[in-house]
This record gives structure tokens, sequence and C-alpha cells, in this order.
């Protein structure tokens, strides 16, 4: 081969070579998360099944906290829960307290009423059917062990946090619950708790307290 034509076979090599896309960007780029997408494993055991924009969550999903065992289901924006969602717990889960500002490591789950969700845990898929009396939810795991879940919070969010209108379930889920408006995780506008004991109060909230105008009704029993 010529010097002249060995110089040109050198240098179309090394264009080619500084042309190519390097393994890793391209690596990177097939992980590149945008619209439906199947489940995807975080590193601390979680796992999210819905829609991204951009690599970050966007649109409906659900997010499984591995951790905490409980569930999100409903609407991201922007990596952030934000929008018509519902946060669903174990019966044996302590209640979950706004003011930790668990939105890292809590889920908001929406157990799905009336229909069918799989759920993938440890690598292993499993089928959950809701059933929608008493709030609960059964999962009926492969090792035959029964997982109950009820709803927590059902409604609007924005930020990660409770904001706009929604109802929060207390203790059992059933007879004590909070319906109306929150503002960072806190009761605040007009809305109506109902007590254990039959009693309720409908009125004006600030920071989670009853402040204003407003109506308690005492239980007769």
């Amino acid at each position: 081969m010529s010097n002249k034509n060995h110089l040109s076979f050198i240098h179309s090599y090394k264009y080619n070579e500084v042309t190519t896309e390097p393994k890793w960007k391209k690596k990177d780029r097939l992980s590149y998360k945008n619209g439906p997408h199947a489940t995807v494993y975080m590193m601390n055991g979680d796992t999210y099944f819905g829609e991204w924009k951009d690599n970050l969550k966007h649109g409906h999903g659900t997010y499984n906290y591995y951790k905490t065992k409980r569930i999100y289901d409903g609407e991201f924006a922007y990596d952030k829960r934000c929008g018509e969602g519902m946060l669903s717990i174990r019966e044996d889960d302590p209640l979950y307290d706004p003011k930790l500002n668990e939105t890292k490591e809590v889920e908001r789950k929406k157990t799905i009423l009336d229909g069918y969700y799989d759920i993938l845990k440890n690598g292993i898929q499993d089928e959950m059917k809701s059933k929608s009396i008493n709030n609960l939810i059964t999962r009926n795991l492969r090792n035959n062990n029964k997982m109950k879940y009820r709803k927590l919070y059902v409604g609007q969010w924005m930020d990660d946090k409770f904001n706009g209108y929604g109802t929060y379930y207390y203790n059992d889920g059933i007879k004590e619950y909070y319906e109306g408006y929150w503002e960072d995780d806190m009761n605040e506008g007009w809305g109506v708790m109902h007590y254990k004991d039959g009693s309720y109060y409908e009125g004006e909230w600030h920071k989670k307290k009853r402040h204003g105008q407003g109506l308690l009704m005492l239980s007769m029993y």
C-alpha cells in the first residue's frame, strides 16, 4: 500500500471512530424514558409503572413503595405527585402523618376501585383485585399471604402534598374522616370532619384546626 493510500485509510478510520456514538451515550439514550413505559425498578426497591416525560414521572402511574409497603396511584407532573390520586396503606400500617412530609418515602397509592392491577414486587408479578367493601383491597401473593389495603387519602395533590379538595380517612377508614380543602398537607378552608362517635363539624379550617365560622353537631348516642 502506498503511503498516500495508507494515510487516507488511517484518516478514514480515525474519522469513523470519532463520529461513532460512544457506548455509554448509547446506553444512556436507550434507558431514557419518555411516554408509556414498562415497570421500572428503583435501587431502593420501589417500583413505578406508568407514563414518563423527559425521563421524569409524568402523567398517570402507580408507585409502589418497598419500605413502607404503601402505594400511590394517580397523576404525576415532572416527577412529583400532582393532580388526582389516591394513597393507600396496609391495615396494619401506622397512620400517615402529613406533618412528617414523607413525600420521598411514603406512597401515595390509589387503590383501584372496581378493577384489577398488576404489581411487580421483587420480580414476581402478583395480581391485585380491588374490593370496594369497607375500602379494603386484598392482594393474594404467591406465598398465600394476604395483605389488606385501605385508602388513606383520595383527592388532589400538588408538589407531592395534599393540595386542593380531598378526603382523608382516619383509624378504620370508615367512621372518622375529613372531606374538604387542603393546603400543603393541612386542612385549610371549608371542610367537614366526621368523628367516630357520630358527631361532625362543618365549617372553616386553618392549619389543621377549626378556625372561623362553622357548625358542630354532637352525637346523641
